[in-house]
């Protein structure tokens, strides 16, 4: 936390709310090309939470909190990666699995070395969103499911969507207590009331 008035950053303007989600026309099925641009747009927002702050920020634990922006941000692209890839039985790049692992849940809450900065973290998050599109991009059938658990590539989708959304609330939340606010923004502004 921040004693002095000079230490803390100027508060951020988010991303408006206007969502303006277009299928990726490059994919096989439409359903999946929906969701997979609506996880674009969600990994985008988060990016644009810590995008702005110092390692400082993105290492800085709360006391009731436990962890950190940074492995909330790698936390994030594992989840997104390796349940996708597990669920699809692919294989992900070793050097991204290394790095994304410090986000595993076995590490959330403990203390790791110092975190990536914004930029590099922002590149891991990109690169895990490409190799996610890879792996989409050949699907056709959202709602074929595995025999081993019965879900759904709809269903993973749907959760990996809700995990995205839960998980920048925290971001949001830590960034304000750190001491510097994200402000939600709408653009363009609602219509007044007649």
């Amino acid at each position: 936390m921040h004693d002095r008035l000079e230490d803390i950053l100027l508060d951020k303007n988010g991303r408006n709310r206007h969502y303006d989600i277009s299928s990726k026309p490059e994919y096989s099925d439409r359903d999946i090309a929906f969701m997979a641009a609506y996880l674009d747009e969600l990994r985008s927002r988060v990016i644009d939470q810590f995008e702005d702050l110092p390692v400082e920020a993105l290492d800085f634990v709360h006391p009731k909190v436990g962890f950190t922006i940074g492995q909330l941000a790698l936390h994030l692209a594992w989840g997104e990666l390796g349940r996708l890839s597990d669920f699809l039985g692919a294989k992900i790049d070793g050097g991204l699995q290394a790095v994304m692992s410090k986000g595993s849940l076995a590490n959330l809450g403990k203390t790791l070395p110092p975190s990536h900065s914004a930029g590099e973290l922002s590149g891991i998050i990109r690169t895990s969103g490409e190799t996610v599109d890879t792996l989409l991009k050949r699907e056709t059938d959202p709602d074929r499911s595995r025999d081993d658990d019965g879900s759904s590539l709809r269903g993973v989708l749907m959760h990996l969507q809700w995990h995205w959304s839960f998980h920048s609330g925290h971001i949001g939340l830590i960034r304000l207590l750190w001491g510097s606010d994200y402000i939600w923004t709408m653009h363009p502004p609602l219509a007044p009331k007649l």
